[in-house]
């Protein structure tokens, strides 16, 4: 192949055999442009999700990747009408086989909601803030059934919060940033710590961050230690990992806490005039994105040998800021895409990586496709969906090697969104429109198997 040469993309011709896709549900069929089916969540036995069925916008469904098993679920309360209620169409919350959300009404404002996925079975968790006014919520974190969460309840500074999806369960874990520091300290950093939830108390005035873990209750709520300015917290194998600033001298050291005071320590040096960007947790190591004037580079700490490794530099005079993307961890791998110069298009584009936490074990993954989104564990590989090319956005699955990255198979319908996507008992889920392939169904829910025959990309020189 002459460097610089993409080769033709393989149609389904090409590969006999691959998976066709299968309308799941016709969900809107008021409107012909579909239901948009989008924030897949899976929780139990289902995937959670949003889609206008031509009555209620953005309503909340859920499917076992069956017709038959793809419903609608209905509220539990009178407030069943598009006027009265809007919901929080960004994220489903995943805490065991039930899914937290918020919503607004205009009697109790937004709140808290809950479903358990059958048809009745959507309720309010909890009016925190009595009345119109809404409760504030973030840093959404499951631990053990139960939903740790910051919130407002309108009568004080933010706070740590449970739910075990009760109103009685649903209460102030600990009132912890007294009144005359409110705005100068938050909560945040929520972590799960084996059988506990770590967090952090910082304060803007020290930028420093009093560590603390706790059971959810009041009692049970224990102080750790006090570490520097933290920039992310990372769970590991009975660790939490923390990246932390020293502001005094410029410089980022890694620490680890095991949530004992003796056991929060000092693991790596990251050294100065850096910028940590995303961590990744696998099989005890710690792989760390951070931008320097020399570019991205990719580190990874290797906690059994107590050793820290640089694995690459992603820089081009062209394009000297790359950055990291999506990234997922899955049978001692670390697939990942960056966003970086690409000589063959002449700009920035988002590439393919794969890492085995050695420097020849990391690899850019060629191939005819650009632009890698929702990528995702699935198997004994990873899936994802890329711009390729003529054939535009198409599913792909690799297992992180050359060879074994390929098109699933050509899509007569068009993908309706790249960053929606989601697995469930060993098929596809995804928003596809058949529009252009003839079809009056528009973007609705759609499955694809993930089994195809062994044909394989050849390699792409550039």
């Amino acid at each position: 192949l002459i460097a610089g040469c993409l080769t033709p993309a393989r149609s389904a011709e090409a590969l006999p055999g691959g998976p066709t896709p299968q309308l799941v549900k016709d969900i809107n069929t008021v409107e012909s442009t579909g239901s948009n089916p989008k924030d897949f969540t899976r929780a139990g036995e289902y995937v959670f999700f949003h889609a206008d069925d031509g009555v209620i916008p953005a309503n909340i469904w859920r499917t076992d990747g069956t017709p038959e098993g793809t419903i609608a679920l209905n509220f539990s309360t009178d407030i069943q009408t598009i006027e009265k209620y809007v919901i929080n169409s960004d994220q489903f919350y995943p805490v065991e086989d039930r899914v937290f959300f918020t919503v607004f009404d205009i009697d109790h404002g937004r709140e808290l909601w809950v479903s358990d996925s059958s048809a009745e079975g959507i309720y309010r968790v909890k009016d925190i803030v009595p009345g119109p006014d809404s409760t504030s919520f973030s840093k959404q974190t499951a631990l053990g059934g139960r939903l740790f969460f910051v919130a407002n309840d309108g009568f004080g500074n933010e706070e740590l919060w449970v739910s075990d999806g009760s109103e009685a369960g649903t209460h102030m874990v600990k009132d912890l940033i007294p009144p005359e520091k409110y705005g100068h300290q938050v909560i945040g950093g929520l972590t799960p710590l084996n059988d506990k939830m770590l967090f952090e108390r910082y304060d803007f005035d020290t930028k420093t961050a009093d560590l603390f873990k706790t059971d959810g209750t009041a009692d049970g709520t224990e102080f750790i230690t006090t570490v520097p300015q933290p920039w992310g917290f990372l769970q590991g194998d009975g660790v939490v990992f923390i990246p932390v600033f020293l502001d005094s001298i410029s410089q980022f050291r890694l620490y680890q806490t095991d949530g004992t005071a003796a056991g929060t320590v000092e693991v790596a040096d990251l050294g100065s005039g850096i910028f940590v960007r995303e961590m990744k947790a696998m099989s005890g190591d710690v792989y760390i994105f951070v931008s320097t004037s020399e570019g991205l580079k990719l580190w990874v700490y290797h906690a059994d040998e107590d050793l820290l490794v640089l694995l690459h530099t992603f820089y081009d005079p062209n394009f000297p800021d790359p950055t990291p993307y999506e990234s997922a961890t899955g049978n001692g791998k670390l697939v990942f895409s960056v966003n970086e110069y690409d000589a063959y298009y002449g700009y920035d584009t988002a590439h393919l990586w794969v890492s085995d936490g050695t420097v020849a074990g990391t690899q850019h993954i060629t191939g005819n496709f650009k632009n890698p989104a929702k990528l995702q564990s699935a198997g004994k590989g990873f899936i994802f969906n890329a711009d390729s090319g003529a054939e535009g956005r198409e599913v792909w699955k690799t297992d992180g090697t050359q060879a074994g990255t390929v098109q699933m198979t050509h899509l007569s319908q068009t993908i309706c969104s790249r960053l929606q996507m989601t697995t469930k008992d060993g098929r596809i889920l995804l928003p596809l429109d058949d529009t252009a392939a003839g079809g009056s169904a528009g973007c609705e829910l759609w499955s694809l198997g993930m089994s195809w025959p062994r044909a394989y990309l050849p390699v792409v020189v550039r």
